[in-house]
Formats: C-alpha cells, structure tokens, sequence
C-alpha cells in the first residue's frame, strides 16, 4: 500500500510539474504586472554573443520566472507560507504592525560615496539658485521615510540604516542655507500615523500638506481645504513586494482650497498637464498616479 502511495504521489508530481511547465510554454507572454507594477521579462534572443557573455542564460532566467504560469498566485503563497512562519521580511519589504508595510533600507545599501557626491551636488545647486534669487529664496527639505517616524510599526529586530545620522550630517553641510527638517513637524502630528500610507512608501496627502505648511509661511490652514476621498481601495507599492492579501486598502485623499483656487498651470517635465490630478489613474491599479499622472522629476 506504502509502495502505492509513493508510486501516486511521484506521478501527481510530475504531472503537475508537465501542465505549469506545457502552460507557461503555450500562454502568451504577459507585458506588464499590475500587482507589482512593473514590465515583465520578455523571451531574450539567442546568439553566440549572448550566449558567451552569459546575458542570455541570465535573461532567460529572468523570463521563466517572470512568465511561468499562475504567477501571482505562487507570489502570494510563498508571501503566506513567510509569514505563517513568522518571516516579516519578504521580497525587500518588511510587513510590520497594524497593516503597515515599510522598505527595506539596511546600512549594506548605503553607499555612502555616492552620499557625499549627492550631498556636495545639492550644496553646489543651492548656492548657484541663491546667486539667481537672492538670499532666503532657497529652501532644501528632506523628508524621512516611514520607518523613520514609525518605529514601533517596524517588526522587531529588522535591520534599518541609520537614517537620522545620515539627515544630521547632511543638514550640517547646508548651514547658511533655509533647511526644513519634517522629523520633528511628522514626529509630532498624532505619533506620525496616517502621514504614509499602510501599503505605498508614498506620503498621504495630509502628510504632504503638512510638509507644505512646513515649508510655506503663512499658508493656509488643514480647515480652509475641502477634503473629499477619491478612493478608499488603494494597495501601492510595498503591497506589491508582499502580496499579503490581508493588508488594509489605502484611502487616497484629495485637497481643494474652499472658495476656489487661483488659476494655474502645470508643467510634468516638458509636459504640460490639464491639472494636478488624472481621474483615469483611480480605474488602474496604482492609484496614486491620480497626483499629476504619475512620478514626474520636476
């Protein structure tokens, strides 16, 4: 009977293993994963170019994994089978206390050359804009991340980079310049909750409005904005690293000065935009690109 047994399971095996393998052959290619919000791998092209150098045989790994069928849902079982295990650490995403989900920035990530280069850029910058403008007409705000103002979200023992060494020393290098330092501000607005959101390393829009009453003297008040939710089903970017189908869903936020705004123009690079905000991004899967259509640099 034992004999059977093992003789069935051996033959449910392989059999699984021929249709996940026939599947993933015959299905087409997928383009682009919503869940993880990200182009997927596509079939690499063979030569003996690639071959020699070696780029194929890692392409072509990147592309059955990316590929094999059932995909997300085996993403989502080894997020469950990690945390049944007590395993917090998944995909570079820590899953930490009442639904937060925070990156995963260790001192091995840090380069720390690349720091002092950065931070010598932003000095060079600032003071080539304050010839343009004149004195006190540049600021430089640095923003702390989640897990700066949420420690005791952070699941315990999980390695961080020592964030507020590196703030320190970079507004030690900008004296003489209008700095805004939002730990204290954040630090102080309801122990930092509802400032970012559970899923998305993104502040909410109340966190950045705060960091704009920070930075802008005289601004309006919280209670001369209308308030209104333009989605309350929100999962960003960590969520996509974690799958963990018990995550909370986000509520997207949107501000609008009660009387009207003055007129203005928005520029996304060389683009310019029909307003802040893309109603079309709340019907897609990343939610927040409904702020100026996506992440823009300038």
């Amino acid at each position: 009977m034992e004999k059977k047994t093992n003789i069935a399971t051996v033959i449910l095996f392989w059999a699984a293993l021929a249709v996940l393998s026939l599947g993933s052959l015959l299905k087409k290619d997928g383009l682009f994963s919503e869940n993880e919000n990200r182009s997927l791998t596509q079939r690499p092209s063979l030569s003996l170019t690639t071959v020699l150098d070696g780029s194929f045989q890692e392409e072509l790994e990147s592309y059955l994994q990316d590929q094999i069928l059932f995909r997300d849902g085996w993403n989502a079982l080894h997020s469950a089978a990690l945390l049944a295990i007590g395993d917090c650490d998944i995909n570079g995403a820590y899953v930490g206390e009442a639904g937060y989900d925070f990156e995963k920035i260790t001192e091995a990530d840090v380069d720390q050359k690349r720091f002092h280069t950065n931070t010598r850029a932003i000095r060079i910058f600032l003071e080539r804009q304050q010839q343009n403008l004149g004195k006190g007409k540049v600021s430089f705000m640095l923003v702390p991340t989640a897990a700066r103002l949420l420690p005791e979200m952070v699941p315990d023992g999980a390695p961080l980079f020592d964030q507020d060494r590196r703030m320190d020393e970079l507004f030690g290098q900008l004296k003489g310049f209008r700095t805004v330092d939002l730990r204290k501000v954040f630090g102080e607005a309801a122990d930092g909750k509802d400032l970012y959101y559970y899923t998305d390393h993104h502040w909410t829009t109340h966190g950045a409005y705060l960091a704009y009453a920070s930075w802008r003297k005289n601004a309006p008040k919280e209670s001369d904005y209308e308030v209104s939710v333009v989605s309350d089903r929100f999962r960003g970017s960590l969520y996509s690293k974690v799958l963990n189908e018990n995550s909370p869903w986000d509520t997207v936020e949107r501000f609008d000065l009660k009387g009207g705004e003055e007129a203005y123009t928005v520029f996304a690079g060389d683009d310019k935009l029909d307003g802040l905000y893309d109603e079309t991004k709340l019907k897609e899967k990343d939610k927040y690109a409904y702020f100026l259509g996506g992440n823009v640099g300038l």
